[in-house]
């Protein structure tokens, strides 16, 4: 069985003019990810993937320096993509709002939470498939989004416990035959 643990990014730095796949993580973000480094020794993946994002690869990096596992990194598991340039802020956090009490809802050159849903769970898949030839009993970490895990949850319950994770949170996940399965969620 593939075992898939899906780790949010540690604190990033981020602002209106940076490209959301440009944020550096900040020094408190960059001490997450050296605790998650510590945490994932005892964990003892198979191996490592990440979005594009600058920021999910800083946070796996630490780890990957130490076990010398090389990070896959995969387009399909970045965020979800609100709308570039971004809103004002005000204005953002009620889009944001209205896209968790409406799955559809996109802002225009943006992507709704189910378009951000089904793109990641695509990504899932591919990953699963991908490890799948490399044995039949692996554990996978892949550092993703707070969005895109919350909507991998919803994906294999149907409903949400926290779509606002913490920094560097995991949730855990199995691909059987009849579809995803949550093992582990927030403590």
């Amino acid at each position: 069985m593939i075992i898939l643990h899906l780790i949010r990014h540690a604190q990033q730095a981020w602002d209106r003019v940076t490209p959301d796949a440009e944020w550096v993580l900040t020094p408190l973000g960059r001490e997450q990810a050296e605790v998650l480094a510590e945490d994932l020794i005892n964990l003892g993946p198979d191996s490592l993937w990440c979005s594009e994002t600058l920021r999910a690869f800083q946070t796996i990096q630490p780890f990957a320096e130490r076990s010398g596992l090389r990070v896959n990194r995969h387009r399909g598991l970045g965020e979800r993509k609100l709308a570039w340039p971004l809103p004002p802020t005000d204005e953002m956090l009620e889009h944001y709002r209205r896209g968790w009490q409406d799955l559809d809802y996109a802002l225009p050159n943006g992507e709704s939470n189910r378009e951000g849903q089904v793109r990641f769970m695509a990504a899932l898949r591919f990953v699963v498939e991908k490890e799948s030839r490399e044995g039949p009993d692996r554990s996978v970490v892949v550092c993703a989004h707070g969005n895109v895990i919350a909507l991998a949850e919803h994906a294999a319950t149907g409903s949400f416990s926290n779509v606002s994770l913490d920094y560097c949170e995991k949730r855990t996940f199995t691909l059987r035959a009849d579809g995803w399965n949550l093992l582990s969620g927030p403590a």
